[in-house]
């Protein structure tokens, strides 16, 4: 199975000695469905384990409402948590809310 990371390592590959030829390399293949399905049922636990750590510091904060971008939060209390965590995509989870969930647990600490 294929990770992201090799796929990328093999592009970057292909297209050394390629620079200012305007040669494109086209990659021939997709991922086997085996190795397609691997890779996103691994990126959905990556989101569980983003989620879950999500959820302890919104737990540690009290369940409060936190507003990880301009126009968006998520509702305070526990039950606001879970279903903001459950549907919320990796991204997200990772990029925006993990980081103003350890700003406001920071700033609460001070």
């Amino acid at each position: 199975m294929s990770t992201l990371e090799d796929i990328i390592n093999e592009i970057k590959l292909d297209f050394q000695g390629t620079e200012g030829t305007g040669a494109l390399h086209v990659i021939t293949g997709a991922p086997t469905i085996d190795d397609a399905r691997a890779s996103v049922a691994e990126m959905l636990k990556e989101r569980d384990r983003w989620a879950a750590e999500c959820l302890k510091l919104a737990e540690a904060l009290n369940w409060e409402q936190v507003r990880y971008k301009p126009g968006h939060s998520v509702v305070a209390g526990n039950y606001g948590w879970l279903l903001f965590t459950a549907k919320a995509n990796l991204t997200t989870l990772r990029d925006q809310v993990y980081p103003a969930l350890k700003e406001a647990l920071n700033s609460k600490r001070l």
